[in-house]
């Protein structure tokens, strides 16, 4: 079975397709879709970082209200310059889902 897995997804008002990551990375936004929905984002701590994001990342988010189905969840999202996806969810918030149903 795959850990990976695209989902419609709803962050406010705004619909895309995220990708859910059994494996182990944090939740992350592309900066494009910050943009978009005129979020501001908090500086980082790039101490807390692996040092493979820390050259990426450009800010974070806190107690995004992300929306999959009926489910809503307050989720922290790193914010990347550059993503695959609008977002990407990561292990914890997939544990919960799974759990829920």
């Amino acid at each position: 079975m795959s850990r990976h897995r695209l989902v419609r997804v709803q962050v406010y008002y705004e619909y895309t397709m995220g990708l859910f990551d059994s494996g182990d990375i944090p939740n992350v936004m592309s900066h494009k879709m910050v943009k978009n929905l005129h979020l501001r984002m908090q500086p980082t701590v790039l101490s807390k970082l692996r040092t493979v994001l820390r050259k990426k990342c450009v800010g974070t988010l806190n107690e995004v209200s992300t929306s999959m189905g009926e489910l809503v969840v307050p989720m922290d999202f790193l914010v990347l310059e550059k993503t695959p996806y609008d977002i990407l969810i990561g292990f914890l918030p997939v544990r919960i889902i799974i759990a829920w149903h």
